[in-house]
């Protein structure tokens, strides 16, 4: 397993990039990395992309050897290919390692200047605008992780209201037009709204009974969640009627 050596210590502004990690913080780190590969906020709302950090010596070292080792090992899951492949990393030529550091070492100094520079061609508004951007995904991530959890706690889900029932039986036969989905649901609206008011009360009344019983399944849901010792996946227990035995 393959620790990094000495202190990059290149400038304040790079940062001490070189501390002492352990092979799990470099799997678990990389591993990261890849799943959050995509477009950098700046792009996202229009602006110009920053620069990109150069590869610490062990995370490119894991890029060269990645393809090649998932063709050889393809049952191994990213974790276990990771971690297989940090223990080549603690045998590989030790020249090539000082290469490559010299080399990393190089570009930092490179990307301190070229990130300088950018930070001075953004405007107030802009970088106001990126932290907005950036709040924003990140309270999005937090919503995710939280309908994952709720989903593997068995957590009820709220019914659809009449309208949206109308569209999801109406869903299938979208393949088969050649409108956008846009002008679609525009189409299924129209529907809805020229129904009998017979066939509106008849699914309002489904909404209606399928809510009942919706809105006791979750007190019951969340009665269990804080008797197991998950009250922060409960609405407000404040405002449920839950007896002591639960708490």
């Amino acid at each position: 397993m393959a620790v990094f050596r000495g202190s990059f210590g290149l400038s304040n502004v790079i940062g001490n990039y070189r501390n002492f990690l352990s092979p799990r913080i470099c799997v678990t780190s990389y591993n990261r990395c890849l799943s959050a590969k995509g477009k950098m906020t700046e792009e996202e709302i229009g602006l110009p992309p920053r620069p990109k950090k150069p590869l610490p010596p062990f995370f490119r070292y894991l890029e060269m050897k990645r393809p090649t080792a998932k063709l050889e090992h393809p049952e191994l899951k990213l974790t276990e290919l990771t971690k297989l492949l940090s223990e080549g990393w603690a045998t590989f030529d030790p020249m090539q390692k000082d290469m490559m550091q010299k080399q990393y070492d190089q570009e930092m100094l490179l990307y301190a200047k070229s990130f300088s520079e950018y930070k001075k061609s953004i405007t107030p508004e802009q970088k106001l605008k990126i932290k907005l951007a950036k709040e924003q995904k990140k309270i999005s991530k937090e919503k995710s992780k939280d309908r994952q959890k709720n989903a593997s706690f068995g957590k009820p889900k709220k019914p659809m209201s009449s309208f949206l029932r109308y569209i999801q039986s109406r869903k299938h036969e979208y393949d088969k037009t050649k409108i956008s989905y846009k002008d679609f649901l525009n189409s299924v609206k129209q529907e809805y709204n020229a129904l009998p008011e017979s066939k509106k009360v008849e699914l309002r009344e489904e909404f209606m009974k399928d809510l009942q019983e919706y809105k006791v399944a979750i007190i019951e849901w969340e009665k269990k969640m804080i008797k197991l010792g998950y009250p922060d996946v409960v609405r407000n227990s404040s405002t449920l009627n839950i007896p002591q035995t639960y708490k």
